[in-house]
């Protein structure tokens, strides 16, 4: 039984100092631990008490309020700083339930970080986990009017208390994060501003605990598949059933654990007898409806009940989806001098194409995620991205955003919260709060098909390289090696396990990590064609990205006008480039300080050195200042993509950054906070289209491959056409380069024609291809998009409908 708290909440907010008044002046917040409920912290002079929404965040409260100017506009991200001592007090109250509280337990879904929840005064529990949900029993209740009071106590602080040794290391503005189990990115990223926030970020109720006999666990995963030769969303399969229950009875003579399924006309069921409190049997499945994600398949779901009863009496029952799959990972740790190698995705032994954005926070107070989720997944869905990567920086995403990619054929790599540091691999009570975190996210999410794999955390493995000359062996880091590696054999063998990613293991270690099968494609964030990116030679891509600028209309949501353009404090007509950028730029590039010498400082120089290698044009205003970046980025995501489909099989899956942004900044995402699209969503969904043609890099004659290629399970039959629109008054007028038919099997990669382009290197072509079915798709290419002459290739855009500019 579920029993919402509908009472309001308060929220008293008190810095520091003050609290050490509730708590005979002690400072250390360790000793006071054991303290009873502070009282009425509400009359502390100073402190500050505003009616709180739950979920929430208190900086949000104190918004609402009227006490703090909106932290996304202009240069106030920078001042929350100072609120990053304050203690927090969370209050309401709620009456027992009149059928009694046998059982009853107070949930949090989440606290954000550190937490004493008292009920009546009595201090009921201690929280310390951002990420895990946390069940208060309740006892001794009066019928009406019970208080609880949740103390959140400021992570700056707690992490004070907590020492770090010479060995761990992080980002400067990060090293609280490395013995806080919070969202990393909540420090401050070049992708997320600084909220060291606190709150209850996710939602709180009341519920009953059914007493014995009730199942513990229920685990229903796929043991084995035998795909159908004629259709493979069909075949035999075999799955396996993992319970464990709690029962007072001396023997479990009697009970039995019984499970079924439907997936419509497909049907299994067993009902076995129990020998023991837990155990496992085989369920076989001989006419499944298998799952695949998207471009591969069917997403064929399960709905299913598991049921545990004595003497023939239901006594508990769970009830969920599954999917029927199995989920494999070949992989070779580095690619070999002749370019061999693997890092592939297989779902029911059928090797996917893997096309995908990261998902980075939705919001930099993570009590907005929910709201903001069904938008961000339409966004990804309508993308044509097959899959995703939760990125290690963030939290962990609910059960929600897992439900629409089982709907979706979205398969989901999941990174442990961890990221961009080295971690005290020692610390006994970080690795104790890391395991009790992974034993939870891991028994909450392995039911879900499209979660396809694990990995140990985020570029940490460079981390453990970069203390040149010092250089230390990633397989040291035991809490990716060792703990996790053990919670997910104990819990979920059955999806492949990354430590890292990039994944640095002995031969790549010996190799100073060059030439991974997978890798970050970052590099010098130069030219978009240049030599780092057309020579990359890893097989999977799991980020690479580049910059677009917001549109006009957005930027003035948050650059005060006077700010605005030219971006520069010194900027002039002729050199709009001059100086450095200005103070609310510096903000939401995003920095934590206002310069360009801290390490998140170069973004704003970063854009504008992009734009100048596409266009030779000095921009005269936001706006073409703005649609010369969207440009710029545009063609670099389709670049990135197309690079690695015309190389499929040899290239197998490409995770760009990123979808959308967390708050209202300059970034790499192509679509902006306030959900309105950059120029690049729209060329990403052309280019991830499930068939596509496109040129390759040229041939070592200097010639340029067409591409067909074709990610769906049937044959296609493609009549195509390329002309340059260099010049041209419409599509019919441009000159004819090249038109044909092409045959491309199933899930295969065939070049259509080769042309030799010269002469036209920094043409715009127009590729138009229609299928069997007449439906006809368009798309084009610039074999140099570099110092090109804005006007023109602006013209050209519109020539081709392509000009999907918002904001402007």
């Amino acid at each position: 039984m579920k029993i919402n708290l509908t009472n309001p909440w308060s929220l008293t907010v008190l810095p520091h100092r003050l609290w050490r008044s509730l708590t005979a002046g002690c400072n250390d917040l360790t000793c006071a631990a054991d303290l009873p409920a502070p009282a009425a912290p509400a009359t502390v002079e100073g402190a500050v008490t505003v009616p709180a929404t739950v979920p929430g965040n208190f900086e949000l409260d104190l918004f609402r309020a009227g006490l703090i100017p909106d932290p996304f506009f202009g240069t106030n991200i920078i001042d929350l700083r100072k609120l990053e001592d304050r203690h927090l007090f969370y209050v309401t109250t709620f009456d027992a339930p009149p059928d009694g509280t046998d059982g009853l337990v107070l949930h949090f879904e989440g606290i954000d970080t550190v937490a004493k929840v008292y009920v009546n005064g009595e201090q009921a529990a201690a929280c310390d986990n951002m990420f895990i949900p946390w069940d208060v029993p309740l006892r001794n209740l009066r019928p009406t009017g019970n208080e609880i009071m949740v103390h959140i106590l400021p992570a700056m602080m707690v992490a004070q208390e907590r020492p770090v040794p010479p060995a761990a290391g992080a980002f400067d503005h990060s090293y609280a994060s490395l013995t806080l189990r919070k969202s990393p990115a909540s420090f401050g990223w070049d992708i997320l501003c600084r909220a060291v926030s606190g709150g209850i970020w996710r939602p709180v109720w009341l519920e009953t605990v059914k007493a014995v006999p009730a199942l513990d666990q229920v685990y229903l995963y796929t043991f084995a598949v035998d795909p159908s030769a004629e259709d493979r969303n069909r075949g035999g399969a075999m799955l396996d059933l993992y319970y464990a229950f709690r029962t007072a009875d001396e023997l479990t003579v009697g009970y039995e654990v019984a499970v079924e399924g439907q997936c419509g006309t497909s049907h299994f069921a067993a009902r076995r007898e129990v020998w023991h409190t837990c155990g496992n049997y085989h369920i076989p499945v001989p006419d499944a409806r298998l799952w695949y994600p998207k471009n591969a398949g069917e997403q064929n779901l399960y709905d299913v009940r598991v049921t545990l009863l004595r003497n023939g009496v239901v006594e508990d029952a769970r009830e969920f989806r599954i999917g029927i799959r199995l989920a494999e990972l070949d992989r070779t740790s580095c690619i070999d001098a002749d370019g061999k190698g693997e890092f592939r995705f297989l779902i029911n032994h059928k090797p996917v194409f893997l096309m995908g954005s990261n998902w980075v926070p939705l919001d930099a107070f993570h009590s907005r995620d929910a709201e903001r989720l069904p938008e961000a997944l339409r966004l990804l869905d309508e993308a044509g991205c097959n899959a995703v990567r939760c990125w290690g920086g963030n939290v962990y995403e609910d059960t929600p955003f897992f439900d629409f990619c089982d709907e979706h054929g979205i398969l989901v790599w999941q990174d442990f919260a961890m990221g961009c540091a080295l971690y005290p691999v020692w610390d006994e009570g970080l690795r104790e709060n890391l395991r009790r975190e992974a034993l939870s996210v891991v028994r909450k999410l392995r039911h879900h098909p499209s979660l396809c794999l694990w990995a140990g955390d985020n570029e940490c493995d460079l981390f453990w390289m970069m203390c040149y000359p010092f250089r230390r062996n990633p397989a040291e880091n035991t809490l990716t090696r060792e703990l996790l590696r053990d919670v997910l054999r104990a819990e979920d063998f059955t999806r492949p396990y990354l430590p890292s990613s990039p994944y640095v293991d002995e031969v790549a270690f010996a190799r100073g990590a060059q030439g991974t099968s997978e890798d970050h494609l970052w590099g010098p964030r130069d030219y978009f064609k240049g030599d780092f990116y057309r020579t990359a030679p890893c097989h999977f891509a799991s980020e690479t990205g580049y910059h677009g600028c917001p549109d006009p209309a957005s930027l003035r949501e948050y650059i005060p006008e006077d700010q605005l353009w030219p971006i520069y404090d010194e900027g002039t007509a002729e050199d709009p480039f001059r100086g450095t950028p200005n103070p609310a730029w510096l903000a939401h590039q995003t920095s934590m300080e206002l310069n360009e010498t801290n390490t998140f400082g170069y973004r704003i120089g970063l854009m504008t050195s992009q734009v100048r290698h596409m266009f030779r044009d000095v921009p005269d205003s936001i706006d073409t200042y703005a649609r010369m970046s969207q440009m710029s980025q545009a063609e670099a995501f389709k670049y990135f993509i197309e690079r690695f489909r015309t190389a499929k099989w040899n290239k197998t899956g490409i995770i760009w950054w990123n979808v959308l942004d967390g708050w209202q900044q300059v970034s790499d995402a192509v679509v902006n906070y306030n959900f309105r699209p950059k120029l690049a969503y729209s060329f990403i969904r052309r280019a991830q289209e499930p068939v596509l043609m496109a040129f390759s890099d040229p041939q070592q004659d200097g010639r340029y491959d067409l591409h067909a290629v074709n990610d769906t399970q049937t044959a296609v039959v493609l009549t195509y056409e390329v002309r340059d629109l260099c010049g041209a008054a419409s599509q019919d007028a441009a000159p004819l380069l090249l038109s044909g038919t092409v045959t491309v099997p199933a899930d295969g990669n065939t070049v259509a024609a080769r042309l030799d382009l010269t002469g036209r290197l920094d043409h715009v072509l127009h590729i138009r291809w229609t299928d069997a079915d007449g439906n006809t798709h368009t798309s084009h290419y610039i074999a140099e998009p570099k110092h090109l002459e804005y006007r023109p290739y602006a013209d050209a855009l519109r020539l081709c409908g392509f000009d999907c500019f918002a904001g402007f």
